[in-house]
């Protein structure tokens, strides 16, 4: 059990520095003049996937000492998985404990990630629109349930999903 804990924490350490890394590279970026801003969204955000979510941002996790910093979904593995909101796709690889995962770069600071595919539809540098499938859903590589991590960050600060969808 003590194992599992160290590798859900350097999980989860690894994917906040990937988040630092690419909130430090977008610094400056301002090529997204014909997007509304993602700011003037919240509550109006459609939902990544058609599912109910699983395990809400918050929640603890790895017995009870890690916290969730995004959504868990539970779709069946395959099933579509859409952008919440236009913008750039920033990385889309694997990454230990996140699978293949979707990093958009909404632009003022926002991002949102989607984690845990089984198959991408996007590559580094694509533009997307709001619904457009960036992967096909997978499974959850700690646990191997069904599973979609779905997050989003200001300036690496994670926030609450439940506030910006409807």
């Amino acid at each position: 059990r003590r194992s599992a804990m160290t590798q859900l924490e350097t999980q989860q350490s690894e994917l906040q520095q990937l988040i630092e890394e690419i909130t430090r590279a977008l610094e400056g970026v301002s090529s997204f003049d014909q997007i509304t801003p993602l700011a003037d969204s919240r509550g109006k955000l459609p939902s990544p996937v058609d599912e109910p979510v699983a395990h809400a941002f918050g929640a603890t996790y790895g017995g009870g000492s890690l916290v969730r910093k995004g959504l868990s979904y539970a779709p069946n593995p395959g099933n579509p998985v859409r952008a919440v909101h236009a913008g750039r796709v920033v990385f889309a690889d694997w990454l230990r404990g996140s699978g293949l995962l979707v990093v958009l770069d909404h632009g003022q600071g926002f991002i949102s990630l989607y984690g845990h595919n089984e198959a991408l539809n996007v590559s580094d540098g694509d533009w997307v629109d709001a619904g457009e499938m960036l992967a096909r859903s997978g499974t959850n590589s700690s646990d191997r349930t069904a599973g979609l991590y779905f997050g989003i960050r200001r300036n690496g600060e994670p926030q609450d999903p439940t506030a910006w969808l409807r």
